[in-house]
């Protein structure tokens, strides 16, 4: 196995992460807020974000520590930026519904 292969997340790994995804993503019924649970003020909930922060943070360390995924960084915060524009430009809606009853309200 060459090196090229050795630097890029396995596909089973992808296919696990999209799994894992799906089924929080229906149990919390799409609804975002209850995906991120900041404002319920529990010690589990903020524990379970909390242990997800610090895998991100991780994955981010050692990732950067190889210098090659600096543009995509660079690119991610870009979107990022264009992305929090758009929120503040709509309001800043709290919820995927309120941006969906605003849009609908504006047919």
């Amino acid at each position: 196995m060459g090196t090229y292969q050795l630097h890029h997340a396995p596909y089973w790994g992808v296919l696990l992460f999209l799994a894992v995804s799906a089924v929080v993503i229906t149990a919390a019924g799409g609804d975002d807020q209850r995906l991120v649970l900041l404002r319920e003020r529990r010690l589990g909930h903020a524990a379970v974000n909390l242990v997800g922060a610090v895998a991100v943070a991780f994955v981010l360390v050692v990732n950067l520590s190889r210098g090659e995924p600096i543009a995509s960084l660079v690119a991610a915060v870009a979107i990022a930026a264009v992305l929090h524009r758009m929120w503040v430009k709509a309001g800043r809606p709290r919820g995927i519904r309120d941006v969906t009853a605003e849009a609908e309200a504006g047919h």
